[in-house]
């Protein structure tokens, strides 16, 4: 169990500093979506079908809500990342001032816009579904907003890679000891959504950081409107 965050939790300098925690870029790896993707959507086809590649329709991504996938001819995405667009990843929305993410749960090619972050973790022993539960937290958000590249207040702000690498995550086997549960209620918040999972989710992600009393209150009362 690490210790807690008591006094300075509006502070990213106590966990920089702090020997039970890591940043976050240590653990994963972002990148943008693709830039030379461009379409309108009403170039958007539901059926594959012969030269069309599968895109991310990133403007139906939420809070642990993957998103849809639809097909556009290949003269709209002239080069892409294999590597990328293919494997175990999440995508974050690039914009506002909260961390909306979901596990794309299909392994196989699909290509993100420009608009999303594609995260991925570095490490086999961290599962996107834990990656998801950390990012998908109430105090994750709470940590990015009071962070020096938050803009807490801004739906039009643009989230930065710098800012996501420097979180501080627990290290991996602070996440190991949690994992299972975290795993599981991030699995069913992609079914269910309701809110006692939710709810869960967050009590464990509190637990991990030591995060208590006033420290807990004050990010349930600044992070009152998250939710899914």
């Amino acid at each position: 169990m690490v210790n807690s965050i008591s006094a300075n939790i509006q502070s990213l300098s106590r966990f920089n500093t702090a020997p039970e925690f890591v940043k976050a870029g240590t653990l994963i790896q972002a990148a943008e979506g693709e830039h030379s993707l461009q379409f309108k959507r009403t170039d958007v086809i539901q059926d594959e079908r012969p030269s069309h590649v599968p895109i991310i329709l990133d403007w139906t991504l939420g809070r642990f809500r993957a998103p849809e996938l639809g097909y556009v001819p290949e003269r709209y995405c002239k080069t892409y990342s294999q590597t990328l667009h293919t494997g175990p990843r999440l995508f974050l929305r690039k914009t506002g001032d909260q961390l909306i993410s979901a596990v794309y749960p299909i392994e196989a090619l699909a290509i993100a816009h420009q608009n999303v972050y594609v995260i991925k973790p570095r490490h086999p022993e961290l599962s996107i579904w834990t990656l998801q539960a950390l990012l998908g937290s109430k105090l994750l958000t709470f940590l990015y907003r009071k962070g020096p590249l938050g803009q807490e207040g801004r739906m039009l702000a643009q989230l930065r890679i710098a800012g996501l690498y420097q979180l501080p995550f627990p290290p991996i086997p602070t996440i190991q000891a949690y994992q299972s549960p975290l795993i599981s209620l991030s699995q069913s918040l992609h079914q269910t959504r309701e809110i006692e999972v939710w709810d869960r989710l967050n009590e464990l992600v509190y637990a991990m950081y030591g995060v208590v009393g006033k420290d807990l209150q004050e990010i349930e009362r600044e992070c009152g409107k998250v939710g899914i």
